[in-house]
């Protein structure tokens, strides 16, 4: 999850227009499942680089055990979320999803 969410803050960088929705919703459980990716650290850090145009992340815990705290006791998508001017949602519940996404959308 780390590298694909990396790579699409990335593409929006490159191809950035002020007068675009510049954002990426992520709907995910929440976890990194390739231990050779970026560490969480590094992703927040390229992510919430304030010195480049500012691409806002959305997400999406979606799955009965979505968004567990890590290790450290982080709660990883409020993390992604708050260091990207984004916001973090909740559809652990399967029948929430309409509501979340149209919260989702009424951010832009």
């Amino acid at each position: 999850m780390y590298d694909t969410l990396d790579a699409a803050v990335k593409n929006l960088r490159e191809d950035y227009d002020p007068a675009a929705i510049n954002a990426v919703v992520l709907l995910t459980d929440g976890v990194n499942e390739d231990s050779d990716s970026l560490s969480l650290d590094k992703l927040l850090k390229r992510i919430g680089d304030r010195g480049q145009p500012q691409i806002r992340v959305f997400t999406i815990a979606y799955g009965d055990k979505a968004d567990e705290k890590d290790a450290g006791g982080r709660t990883v998508l409020q993390e992604v979320a708050s260091a990207t001017g984004g916001r973090a949602y909740d559809a652990k519940n399967p029948k929430l999803i309409n509501d979340v996404i149209t919260s989702v959308i009424s951010n832009f």
